[in-house]
C-alpha cells in the first residue's frame, strides 16, 4: 500500500512538472514565431491534447528527476522573486510532495511519535527529594500513567527498533545496496531524538529511577544509528540546537566533577543534592557509557572530521582535559577511601572513552607542535578568553608523545605493582594505542608527499616501543593474583601490531612464552600429584583441587593476554620466517607446542578455559581471524552492505552453532608451519607416518573400551604406545639413511631422500636421537590437532564430564534426599509451617505500617451536624422519604489527636508513663 501511494505521488508531481515544461516551451516558441512574422507548429496545443508519445518526451525526464531528488534527499527551496513566480510554484510543489512522501513512511511517523512522547515525558517528569516520599502533603505514587508508559513501552521500543534498523539510517544513498535508506529529514529526527533523550536524562536524572539502565541502553543503540555527516552537511540549525549543546553539557559536567574533586565537595560527588549530574554515580552510570558509544561511532564511520569544528572542537578539548585529570589524577585529589575505590573501579571505562576519543579527534593532541599544519585544527584559542584558558590548561595537563612513551617504558622496567599506578595500563595505554594506530596512516611513513607540511610524527618505532612495553608488563605480571587489566589488554593492543618488526621475538615474545610454559608445567605436575594421591581426606583433596583450579584460572588469563598478540604477530611475519630461518621463532613454537600438549592432557586446563571464555563473554572469532599488514579499520559501511546482501548466510550461521575454538589450538596452528620448516623432506614424511600410526593405535585402543572415563578420553597416547611409535621412527629413519624404500613404488620416499634433511641446508647437525625426539614431539602435536578437529565418532554422543568433585558431591546429595511424598505427615506439616513463616509471615508488611499510611492521607473532618438526605421515589406515587443519619467521628483518630496535643503541651509528666502513648510513639518512630 505504501508503494502504491508513493507511485501515485510521483506520477502526479511528474505530470505537473511536464505540463509546466510544455507551457514554457510553447511560450518561447510562440514568441520566436511572432518575431519572424508568425507561424504554426503541430505541438502548439494544451498539454492535455498532446498524444501519449509526445507527452512521454517530457514526462519520462521528470519522472527520473523526481526519483533522483527523493533518493538522494535533496530539498527544493522556494524562491520569492516576482519574476520567478512560476518556478517558485514548482519548487513549493516539489517540497510539498517530498513532505507527503515522508509522511507516508513508517520511520517518519514513528519518529514523530517518539519525539512527541519524549516531549510529553519531559513536561510530566518531576525530580523528587528523598524526604518528599514520607511527607504528609505528597502521595506515594510519584509517577503518572504517561511516565510509566514512557518507561515500559517507549524506551524498549526505541532500543529494539534502532537496533534492528540501524543500517536504514546510516547507509548513504550513494551506496547501492538494494534496500531503501532514510531521508535527510528522518536522519535529522533521529539525531534530534538522541539529543532530546540525553538532555531529558541529564535534567531529570533522579526522576528516572530504575529506568536509568534501559535509557542508557537506548542512547547507546540510538547513537549508532545517526548519520552525523549528513546532519552536519545539511542541517546547521540542528547542529546549533542539538549537537553543540550536547557536547557543551558533557564538557560542563566533567569539568564540574573535576572541580568538585579538587575542592573536596563530597556532597556533590556523592550526589546527595537534587541535581546529580556531577555525581560519580551519574558520570559512571550514564555519561561515560553514552560518551564512549558516541565517540566510537564517530571514529568507526570517519565522522570526527565533520563534527569537531570550531565550538564543538573546543568542547572536545574540554572533555579531553577533564577525562585525563579524572583518570590519571583523580585519586590523588581526594583522601576519602570510598571515592578512591569508586574511581579505580571505573578506570577501564575512562580508558575506553579516551581510546574512542583518540580514534575520532582530527587534531594530534599529543603533538601540539603540528597543529599549525593541520587544516582540521580550528584556531580555538581565538574564539574567546575562556577558550584561551582551556588551551593553556591542555598544554599543562596533556603530556607530549615522546615523554608519554618514555614514562610507559620506565613503568614497565621498574616493575611497579598495579595497585600503585593503575591508571597507566587502564587509561594511558588504551588512549596511546588508539592514537598511534589512527595517526600512523597520516604520518611520514605512510604519506609520501613531501611538499605538504607534516601533521604528525608517529612512526612504526613508536608502535614497536609501546608493544615491547606491553609485553614486558605481561611478563612481569604472569602468575600475579591481582591483575584484572590482563583480561582487557589484548583488545586495545592489537591495533598497533600491524606495523611491528621481526626483532621483537627474542627480547619480548620469547620470555613471555617461556614463563607461560614453566607455569603450565608446574600446574600440570600439581594435577598429576593430586591424581596419584589416593590417601588424602576429602576436605584436603577439595582444598588442593580448589587451589589447582585457581592456578589454572590465572594461567588461562595469562594466555588470553598474550595469545591474541602472538596470533596477530605471527600472521604478519610467518612468511618471512619461512623464507629466512630464525632460531628464536622456532623456540617460540617449541614453547607454545609444549603448552598445547599439556592442554591436550589436562582436563582442568580445558574446563577453566571454557569457564573463562563464558564468564567474560570473549569472542574468539575476532582473535582468530587472520590479519594482514594493513590496518583493518573504518570498514563499517562495507560490512553493513555485505550483511544486507548475505542474510541467508546469517540465518545459516544462527542455526549451526559454532564450536568453541581454544586459543591454545589457534596459537599452535599459526606456529605449526614454522615448526614443520625445521624438518627436511624425508623427516616430514616420517612425522606424517608417525601421526597416522598414533591415530590408528588410539582408535583401536578406544574401541576396546565401552564407557571411557575422563582419563581415558584425554587426547593423548599412553607410555607404551609412545615407545612403540619411537621404535617405529628409529627403524624408518635408519632404513631411509641406508637408502631402503619403505613401500614399493613410493615415489615420495625417493623424492624426499633426494632432497635430504634440513640440517644439510641450515648447517646445524643433530644427532639421530635428537632428530627422532623432535619428530616424535611434532607427531604428537599433529596428532593432538587432528584429535581436536576430528574427534572419534564414538565420542560425539557421550556426555563429557566437566564437573568438579565438589559439584559432584552436591549433585549426589540432591539425589540422596528423601522426596516430600515419602515424609511422614507431621514432619511435612512442620516443614511447611516453617517455610511459610520464613517466606510469607516474616517478610509481610507490618500491619502497624498501615496506620502511618492512613494518617498521611488527607482526611475531611465530618462534624456531627452533617446530615445526609436520601430520597426514594416509587413508580406509582411520588413520595419523598427523608432519613437523618448522624455520622460519628473515628475514635482512633480522636485518640491520636489527643496524644499529639498532650505531647506538645507542657504536661509531659502525665504522659511519659502512659502505655498507649509509648506504643504509638514506637510505631511512628519506625
Amino acid at each position: 500500500m505504501q508503494n502504491l501511494l508513493h507511485r501515485s505521488l510521483y506520477e502526479e508531481l511528474s505530470e505537473a512538472l511536464a505540463r509546466n515544461a510544455h507551457e514554457i516551451w510553447a511560450k518561447r516558441l510562440k514568441d520566436r514565431l511572432a518575431a519572424i512574422g508568425g507561424g504554426l507548429h503541430c505541438r502548439l496545443v494544451p498539454f492535455e491534447l498532446l498524444t501519449d508519445k509526445e507527452k512521454q518526451k517530457d514526462l519520462k525526464f521528470y519522472q527520473d528527476l523526481v526519483k533522483y531528488l527523493h533518493t538522494f534527499g535533496y530539498r527544493v527551496v522556494k524562491n520569492f522573486h516576482d519574476r520567478n513566480a512560476t518556478i517558485s510554484s514548482l519548487a513549493s510543489r516539489v517540497a510539498s510532495a517530498s513532505t507527503l512522501i515522508n509522511d507516508k513512511r513508517f520511520a517518519y511517523s514513528l519518529l514523530e511519535k517518539l519525539l512527541e512522547y519524549v516531549e510529553r515525558a519531559s513536561i510530566t517528569m518531576q525530580n523528587y527529594k528523598e524526604s518528599s516520599k514520607f511527607s504528609l502533603h505528597e502521595t506515594y505514587r510519584l509517577t503518572t500513567q504517561d511516565v510509566k508508559f514512557f518507561g515500559k513501552v517507549v524506551l524498549p521500543l526505541i532500543e529494539k527498533y534502532f537496533q534492528a534498523h540501524r543500517n536504514y539510517f546510516i547507509i548513504p544513498p550513494s551506496l547501492k545496496t538494494g534496500v531503501s535508506c532514510a531521508s535527510v529529514k528522518e536522519k535529522e529526527m533521529s539525531c534530534s531524538l538522541f539529543c532530546k533523550l540525553a538532555f531529558l536524562l541529564r535534567q531529570k536524572f533522579s526522576a528516572f529511577g530504575n529506568d536509568v539502565s534501559i535509557t542508557v541502553r537506548c542512547l547507546k543503540v540510538l547513537v549508532r544509528a545517526i548519520d552525523v555527516s549528513s546532519v552536519m552537511r545539511n542541517s546547521q540549525e540542528m547542529v546549533r540546537a542539538s549537537l553543540l549543546p550536547l557536547f557543551n553539557n558533557i564538557a560542563e559536567d566533567l569539568n564540574q566533577t573535576v572541580q568538585n574533586l579538587e575542592q573536596n565537595h563530597y556532597s556533590n560527588i556523592k550526589g546527595t543534592l537534587q541535581r546529580g549530574t556531577t555525581s560519580l554515580g551519574y558520570i559512571h552510570m550514564v555519561l561515560l557509557p553514552v560518551l564512549s558509544s558516541l565517540l566510537d561511532h564517530l571514529g568507526k564511520n570517519n565522522y570526527g572530521v565533520d563534527v569537531f569544528e570550531n565550538e564543538i572542537q573546543l568542547a572536545g578539548y574540554k572533555i579531553l582535559n577533564a577525562l585525563w585529570i579524572i583518570g590519571t589524577k583523580g585519586t590523588k585529589l581526594v583522601d576519602r577511601e570510598w571515592i578512591i575505590e569508586e574511581l579505580n573501579r571505573h578506570l577501564p571505562l575512562i580508558g575506553d572513552c579516551l581510546s574512542s576519543f583518540a580514534s575520532c579527534f582530527p587534531v594530534a593532541f599529543f603533538e601540539p607542535e603540528f597543529n599549525a599544519n593541520n587544516k582540521n585544527a580550528s584556531n580555538v584559542s581565538q574564539l574567546s578568553p575562556e577558550a584561551h584558558d582551556v588551551m593553556t590548561n591542555i598544554s599543562r595537563t596533556i603530556p607530549n608523545l615522546t615523554n608519554l612513551i618514555a614514562d610507559i617504558e620506565e613503568h614497565a622496567e621498574s616493575r611497579v605493582k598495579y595497585e600503585n599506578a593503575p591508571y597507566v595500563v587502564e587509561v594511558i595505554l588504551p588512549c596511546l594505542c588508539s592514537y598511534l594506530s589512527y595517526w600512523w596512516s597520516m604520518g611520514p611513513e605512510k604519506v609520501k608527499q613531501i611538499t605538504e607540511p607534516p601533521i604528525t610524527n608517529v612512526t612504526s618505532n613508536h608502535m614497536n616501543s609501546v608493544l615491547g612495553s606491553v609485553l614486558k608488563l605481561i611478563n612481569n605480571n604472569i602468575d600475579a593474583i591481582e591483575a584484572p587489566w590482563m583480561k582487557r589488554i589484548a583488545a586495545y593492543t592489537q591495533t598497533i601490531i600491524f606495523n611491528s618488526s621481526t626483532n621483537l621475538v627474542e627480547p619480548y615474545f620469547l620470555p613471555v612464552s617461556q614463563r607461560i610454559k614453566l607455569k603450565c608445567e608446574d600446574s600440570y605436575a600439581q594435577e598429576q600429584s593430586l591424581k596419584n594421591a589416593t590417601r588424602l581426606e576429602s576436605s584436603e583433596r577439595e582444598d588442593l583441587e580448589l587451589n589447582l583450579m585457581k592456578d589454572y584460572e590465572i594461567l588461562v588469563r595469562d594466555i588470553y593476554a598474550f595469545g591474541p598478540l602472538l596470533i596477530k604477530y605471527v600472521d604478519i611475519h610467518r612468511s618471512y620466517w619461512l623464507k629466512n630461518s630464525d632460531k628464536y621463532a622456532e623456540e617460540l613454537y617449541t614453547n607454545m607446542a609444549e603448552v598445547f600438549s599439556i592442554w591436550c592432557k589436562s582436563k582442568y586446563f580445558k574446563r577453566e578455559e571454557l569457564n573463562f571464555v563464558t564468564t567474560h563473554d570473549i569472542d574468539n572469532t575476532s582473535m582468530l581471524m587472520p590479519s594482514g599488514t594493513n590496518q583493518t579499520t573504518n570498514t563499517n559501511i562495507t560490512k553493513t552492505s555485505d550483511e544486507i546482501s548475505g542474510k541467508q548466510r546469517k540465518k545459516k550461521r544462527r542455526l549451526d552453532k559454532e564450536k568453541f575454538t581454544s586459543l591454545n589450538v589457534a596459537c599452535t596452528k599459526r606456529l605449526l608451519p614454522i615448526g614443520m620448516n625445521t624438518f627436511g623432506g624425508r623427516e616430514q614424511e616420517l612425522v606424517q607416518l608417525a601421526k597416522h600410526k598414533m591415530i590408528e593405535m588410539k582408535i583401536a585402543h578406544d574401541e576396546e573400551i565401552e564407557n571411557p572415563t575422563d582419563e581415558q578420553m584425554i587426547s593423548d597416547i599412553t607410555t607404551e604406545q609412545e615407545e612403540l611409535i619411537q621404535e617405529f621412527l628409529e627403524e624408518s629413519f635408519r632404513a631411509q639413511e641406508q637408502g631402503e624404500i619403505i613401500k614399493k613404488n613410493n615415489w615420495q620416499s625417493i623424492l624426499y631422500r633426494k632432497i635430504g634433511s634440513k640440517s644439510y641446508h641450515s648447517g646445524v647437525n643433530h644427532s639421530e636421537e635428537t632428530s627422532i625426539k623432535n619428530m616424535l614431539k611434532m607427531a604428537k602435536v599433529l596428532f593432538g590437532l587432528n584429535f581436536v578437529d576430528h574427534p572419534p565418532t564414538h565420542r560425539r554422543g557421550t556426555w563429557r564430564k566437566l564437573v568438579s568433585t565438589q559439584r559432584k558431591k552436591a549433585i549426589m546429595a540432591c539425589f540422596r534426599m528423601a522426596p516430600l511424598h515419602s515424609v511422614t505427615r507431621h514432619r511435612a506439616m512442620n516443614m511447611f509451617l516453617r517455610a511459610y513463616q520464613e517466606i510469607w509471615l516474616e517478610t509481610e508488611e507490618d500491619i502497624r505500617a498501615r496506620l502511618i499510611e492512613d494518617l498521611c492521607n488527607i482526611s475531611h473532618d465530618i462534624n456531627e451536624q452533617d446530615i445526609t438526605t436520601m430520597k426514594e421515589e416509587t413508580e406509582t406515587e411520588t413520595e419523598s422519604l427523608t432519613l437523618t443519619i448522624t455520622i460519628k467521628p473515628d475514635p482512633l483518630k480522636q485518640l491520636l489527636q489527643c496524644l499529639n496535643r498532650a505531647a506538645t503541651t507542657a504536661q509531659v509528666f502525665s504522659i511519659t508513663d502512659d502505655i498507649i502513648y509509648l506504643s504509638y510513639s514506637t510505631i511512628m518512630s519506625k
